[in-house]
């Protein structure tokens, strides 16, 4: 899908000249684990996602009770606490962040003056631009985030490219992460892979060449 009107206007008049265009949007592919941590589950350990081919550039990663699509009594677009303890990726082998968003979203984590999800509530607002608002504040409160809306934001453009990617052509991805409670519900996880795409096309005899994509 074209941007706008203007933008598709200068794209036919460079295809007509025959010149090359180079495009690029993001790509956001979804992902479940496919299983669930058991309710009373007190471990887990760490998930292979699929390869990413494109560059990935952020990841989310959420936690849902497996009733939430069948069951009317459960709002499905809540995503409520968990006991995450800690919880990092690895992009081709190499953690990120390289010192792991440690957390305590336990009753005595919540109502003591050592609340541990400052780090991953920041990672949350800048995702969408809200972590220096001036005008307009976040629309989800600190408490809110830890209670109703637990979702986890690695931001991969921070990451340190030449170690990453010296070699590999393609994102290996693993989630990694511990407990320091047992798990209400039977809880499923599910991720959200945003990735870089460019295309470069060129004109050729008023007709489309894709030449790299």
């Amino acid at each position: 899908m074209l941007p706008n009107r203007l933008w598709e206007a200068e794209l036919d008049k460079r295809i007509r000249d025959n010149t090359q265009v180079s495009l690029g949007w993001h790509e956001y592919n979804f992902y479940s684990y496919g299983s669930f941590i058991a309710n009373g589950s007190t471990t887990f350990n760490s998930w292979m996602l699929p390869s990413e081919v494109h560059k990935p550039v952020r990841i989310f990663v959420f936690f849902q009770n497996q009733n939430a699509i069948t069951d009317q009594h459960i709002n499905a677009m809540v995503f409520p606490a968990q006991p995450i303890q800690n919880i990092y990726v690895k992009i081709n082998g190499v953690p990120y962040p390289m010192a792991a968003y440690e957390c305590d979203f336990t009753a005595t984590g919540a109502t003591t003056n050592t609340r541990g999800w400052a780090r991953v509530y920041n990672e949350f607002l800048r995702a969408g631009n809200k972590d220096h608002t001036t005008y307009s504040g976040p629309s989800i409160s600190y408490e809110e985030f830890a209670r109703l809306y637990q979702i986890f934001v690695f931001d991969l453009e921070a990451q340190d490219d030449m170690k990453v990617w010296t070699s590999q052509s393609t994102a290996t991805i693993e989630l990694r992460a511990t407990l320091n409670a047992n798990v209400v519900g039977n809880i499923g996880i599910y991720a959200v892979i945003e990735s870089q795409r460019y295309m470069t096309m060129a004109g050729v005899g008023g007709k489309t060449n894709v030449l790299q994509g």
